[in-house]
């Protein structure tokens, strides 16, 4: 049995996602969790394991949706059925800002919020 090659923790995130490949094909999909260094998705279609391909998807933080975009390598491929191909992917370049985008939004949803009624800090 292959051991667990995750060194970021995993998110619960769902979004809409759009894979592109090389010749520019997409695919659609929708996330359903994220770490700094990967994101696992259901796709309507099966992916070939090993591939590079571009994932695209909006991140809610900030009070707005923030594009992100990464060029990914296809690196688990765990069930493929009815409702689709549960595929994981492994970031390997961030475009831009994204990576931050992530790293921020991740710091975000693993702060704990302070109760103001029973802080110190009245």
């Amino acid at each position: 049995m292959e051991s667990d090659k995750r060194v970021t923790p995993r998110n619960a995130f769902f979004r809409p996602v759009i894979i592109r490949l090389a010749g520019g094909r997409t695919v659609n999909g929708k996330t359903s969790n994220l770490s700094q260094g990967g994101l696992a998705l259901m796709l309507a279609e099966p992916l070939q394991l090993n591939i590079t391909c571009l994932v695209s998807f909006d991140v809610d933080f900030d009070n707005r949706f923030q594009k992100v975009n990464i060029v990914s390598q296809v690196c688990n491929i765990s069930f493929s059925g009815l409702e689709g191909t549960r595929i994981g992917l492994k970031f390997l370049k961030f475009d831009g800002n994204s990576e931050a985008i992530i790293k921020s939004y991740l710091d975000f949803i693993s702060t704990p919020s302070i109760d103001k009624e029973s802080s110190d800090f009245k």
